[in-house]
């Protein structure tokens, strides 16, 4: 069926802003560089997909004839960005081909066969929640950078989301790092454990707010339904097995380093110049009292730092990767962290100085 519709510049940009940023400027197939036009009842519904994430968006507009067409993503892009702001655009097709006029402008666009374009499809029986936006948003911010890239290990590539009655847990490890937390929700599911692909979980952190407004959350097979006000996500789930992550917690000592969070992320940016680019290493020697961070490259550069810190423990000399240290600093909002050091050949703990979590385990390394 040809499509007609006019729709204002900024009615047309509400949906293409969520939905092009997941069109990859290389496609496995030409189709999955468009989006997807569908138009009815005054609505038009904007589509993309990767084959692995799909984003629809649902925004008002003035119906003339309902159909259905696809039009060069990022081509549609720009030429509607660039018109002038308040200008209403036409949109009309011609078999595949695409006619775009706004005020004296007239585009012509190569579309393809829309009754091709690939969808997501959610088989099953749905188990479904709701979550305040930001508490997605948290739990996948302070865990998703912990997990592996390209690892053979699928699924150590994406996040696990587990649910209990009053939490939610996300748990992300590449095996050389672990990052955990929780977020407090009467979800009224139990036993419920998913693993968010990467491409999911960067979809994802582009569309969700720091509100309290709730996001629906529907799980069925190996795919989870995300819905948002006028938008809807869906993303494959990892198929696998994650790791008994718990096993690999340390318990807590009687005796850790209490260290302000902010200082010793500035003493780890400024030494993190100096460290060795292979293995980004760093040294740490407590005392009492004390906290000293060395960094050194084959160039026989160094860069130490000593830092006031919290400590009746023995002297200990550990090495870590400077990145993680930072990356688990970062992700905290406490004034003091509590790092819980055991020997030289132990993983450390990482807590703020009130809760639980978020937490982070690190592994040790040879310097």
């Amino acid at each position: 069926m040809e499509l007609e519709l006019q729709i204002s510049k900024e009615a047309l940009l509400g949906g293409l802003g969520p939905t092009v940023a997941v069109v990859e400027s290389k496609q496995t197939m030409p189709i999955l560089g468009h989006v997807h036009l569908r138009t009815d009842d005054d609505t038009l519904w904007l589509t993309t997909s990767d084959l692995e994430v799909e984003i629809e968006a649902e925004v008002k507009a003035e119906t003339v004839d309902s159909g259905e067409a696809t039009v060069p993503a990022r081509k549609f892009s720009d030429i509607v960005r660039s018109l002038p702001d308040g200008v209403n655009i036409g949109i009309a097709t011609e078999g595949e081909t695409v006619q775009v006029q706004a005020g004296r402008g007239r585009y012509t666009l190569a579309g393809l066969n829309a009754g091709e374009f690939p969808r997501l499809e959610t088989n099953g029986e749905e188990q479904t929640l709701a979550l305040p936006q930001q508490g997605l948003k948290a739990l996948l911010e302070k865990t998703s950078f912990a997990m592996a890239r390209d690892d053979v290990r699928y699924y150590l590539n994406g996040v696990l989301l587990e649910w209990g009655q009053e939490k939610i847990r996300a748990v992300a490890t590449d095996g050389h790092r672990l990052a955990l937390m929780d977020y407090p929700a009467a979800s009224g599911v139990e036993d419920l454990s998913v693993i968010l692909p990467r491409k999911g979980i960067q979809g994802l952190e582009r569309l969700l707010d720091d509100t309290e407004d709730p996001v629906q959350l529907a799980f069925s097979g190996n795919h989870i339904r995300l819905t948002f006000p006028g938008i809807q996500f869906k993303s494959k789930l990892i198929e696998g097995r994650f790791p008994d992550y718990r096993r690999v917690i340390p318990e807590m000592t009687e005796k850790p380093v209490q260290v302000d969070r902010r200082g010793i992320q500035q003493v780890l940016k400024r030494i993190a110049v100096l460290s060795n680019r292979k293995t980004h290493g760093v040294r740490l020697n407590a005392s009492a009292a004390s906290l000293q961070l060395t960094a050194e490259n084959p160039d026989q550069e160094q860069g130490t730092e000593e830092l006031e810190v919290e400590y009746g423990g023995d002297p200990l000399e550990i090495g870590f990767n400077i990145d993680y240290l930072q990356q688990a600093m970062g992700a905290m909002n406490c004034e003091k962290a509590i790092i819980y050091l055991w020997d030289s050949q132990s993983s450390c703990l990482i807590l703020p100085e009130e809760g639980r979590t978020p937490l982070y385990v690190i592994m040790p390394m040879r310097l």
